[in-house]
């Protein structure tokens, strides 16, 4: 994701410093393609982890908290 990263951060300073509109617009346009790129690279790590997290929470070893002292559900 580094390069990524670097080419955003150029595209920026690219911006930052030109004085051509017609310029402008155009890396204008590479800097929200790449931070279109960035954020669906965000979203799917993302996912990722939720999908992690979601097989070890439900694996045979994951032992539930004991319900809180005082609380009688289920019980008569």
């Amino acid at each position: 994701m580094n390069n990524l990263e670097d080419r955003i951060q150029a595209l920026i300073a690219q911006a930052i410093s030109t004085r051509d509109s017609a310029d402008l617009d155009g890396i204008i346009r590479q800097l929200r393609a790449a931070l279109h790129e960035h954020a669906n690279r965000l979203r799917k790590l993302a996912a990722s982890r939720l999908v992690v997290n979601s097989s070890i929470e439900g694996s045979a070893d994951h032992i539930p908290e004991e319900p809180a002292a005082g609380n009688d559900i289920g019980t008569e």
